[in-house]
């Protein structure tokens, strides 16, 4: 499991949204007032608050199995911030003595075990996970300006501040909510279009609109799920547990599931996006019907590949 502690803490956040009751507040890198000391806050992992319970979630993404000694640093933090609960997290697990400890203090300890892959298939379903770009093939693009600007700007200028303005990625945006995937999931199609960009200036000089011709497809990839964890009492086996949680091998996406609800985190800083094409959207099948809670992250500008694009200007 690579991530930071920070990412950790977020993932156990993501968990306790969606199996907490409703109505509980739920923060993460919570700042609470010492009872005995109010101008002193102190800094929480995760907070849940509802009503006038108070919960503390602590969490260690350590390498190796927590010890006696943070439990009984974490008796004293409930007692200290008159907490109700507090909830002790180890990515590792826990030692016995540890466990025995907490036991006997009202410390509920909650750890991630990964799954293999003969656990996976007796738990029954991996998440298939899909991303779809519109690709344009040797596009044609004309940028139309005022008849005042012929004979002051060249036509170089002018595309190299268009693209300097990141103006063709707002033309495939502009597209991609046009098109009609299902005409041309299964064969290239020709599109042609004329845009307009509401005052916008290239070189101080007003762009009329924009044609486009190009021919389109729609490009898919399918991302694996290279790893599954359960999240529960370290006393619970991993098949017996309600709560699972799968890193896909896309930046740091996560895809955490609770019986029907699910938390989604996808982290598209790593995608490997086709040149000269635009992020359409991405499908998850999770063989049932869910409630899902959604983030997205991270969405870079694809590449382009100047090469196949043609660029003409004119006047009217």
């Amino acid at each position: 499991m690579t991530m930071s502690s920070n990412e950790f803490e977020k993932q156990i956040k993501r968990i306790h949204e969606i199996i907490e009751q409703p109505g509980s507040n739920i923060t993460w890198n919570d700042h609470l007032p010492d009872p005995d000391n109010p101008d002193q806050l102190r800094q929480i992992d995760i907070s849940i608050k509802r009503e006038d319970s108070l919960t503390l979630v602590e969490c260690r993404f350590h390498q190796k199995k927590q010890d006696v000694k943070w439990i009984e640093e974490l008796i004293g933090r409930k007692i200290s911030l008159r907490a109700d609960a507090i909830i002790a997290v180890s990515a590792a697990g826990f030692a016995s003595g540890a466990r025995a400890k907490a036991r006997a203090h009202g410390i509920f300890l909650r750890d991630l075990l990964a799954l293999t892959e003969d656990e996976i298939r007796l738990w029954g379903y991996k998440t298939k996970v899909c991303l779809a770009f519109l690709k344009f093939h040797n596009p044609k693009i004309m940028i139309i300006l005022n008849m005042s600007a012929k004979g002051k700007v060249l036509s170089n200028g002018i595309i190299q501040e268009f693209l300097k303005q990141n103006l063709l990625y707002l033309i495939f945006d502009k597209m991609s909510k046009s098109v009609d995937e299902n005409k041309i999931a299964k064969q290239i199609g020709l599109l042609q279009s004329d845009i307009e960009l509401s005052n916008c200036f290239l070189l101080g000089h007003l762009v009329k609109k924009i044609k486009l011709k190009s021919q389109i497809s729609i490009v898919t990839q399918e991302i694996m799920t290279p790893s599954v964890f359960t999240y529960d009492a370290p006393d619970v086996s991993a098949t017996e547990r309600d709560i699972r949680i799968e890193h896909v091998a896309l930046g740091n996406t996560q895809i955490t599931h609770a019986l029907n609800k699910v938390s989604l985190a996808i982290d598209l800083s790593d995608i490997k996006s086709p040149a000269n094409s635009y992020f359409m959207h991405l499908t998850m099948d999770m063989n049932r019907v869910v409630t899902a809670k959604i983030e997205i992250i991270g969405l870079k500008v694809p590449p382009i590949s100047l090469r196949k694009i043609q660029f003409m200007t004119a006047f009217e």
